[in-house]
């Protein structure tokens, strides 16, 4: 059983999408979630 709770490493709004992809294109995040509400 994989504890997927270790590969998250932002949390951020849907207005801030941009700002997953930056992190995870610059390494500094391995996998954003993505909040659909504010």
């Amino acid at each position: 059983e994989l504890e997927l709770d270790k590969f998250c490493t932002h949390r951020v709004s849907f207005k801030d999408i941009n700002k997953a992809f930056d992190l995870m294109l610059s390494g500094q995040g391995i996998r954003c979630i993505i909040s659909m509400e504010d």
